[in-house]
């Protein structure tokens, strides 16, 4: 009897690790931007942002909003040890996290365009799902 549970458990487990990220994540994301008009020092602001995933397997599609913007697609998204994905829209940004306890937690970094130059973006996501 108490293989038959340990089987059953084995089965569904994987189903359930591979959908685990597949859903609606808000909350905070903290960012500098080095060089941004205004802000030469790239001091932290925080805004709040939205990240819809859908995980198939070890692919991780999708898209990243934060507050006021349009959502932006995600790409080579990959679940492994750690999550990943990168943003590209007048540049790369390249992000990495993990999931523990319920939330999201990822860094990112990278560069963007705007106003003709080049600026230095880094900054952490904070997330949970929504209910």
């Amino acid at each position: 009897m108490r293989t038959c549970a340990l089987l059953l458990l084995f089965a569904v487990l994987p189903a359930v690790a591979a959908d685990s990220l597949t859903g609606t994540w808000s909350g905070t994301m903290t960012l500098s931007v080095t060089g941004a008009p205004g802000d030469p020092d790239g001091q932290p602001a925080e805004v709040p942002a939205v990240l819809v995933l859908r995980q198939e397997g070890s692919t991780l599609t999708g898209s990243l909003a934060p507050a006021g913007r349009d959502p932006v697609p995600i790409e080579h998204g990959a679940v492994a040890d750690k999550i990943t994905f990168e943003i590209n829209q007048g540049g790369t940004v390249k992000f990495s996290g993990t999931l523990s306890g319920g939330a999201l937690r990822i860094q990112f970094e990278g560069t963007v365009q705007g106003g003709g130059e080049e600026h230095t973006l880094k900054g952490s996501l904070d997330l949970k799902r929504k209910e």
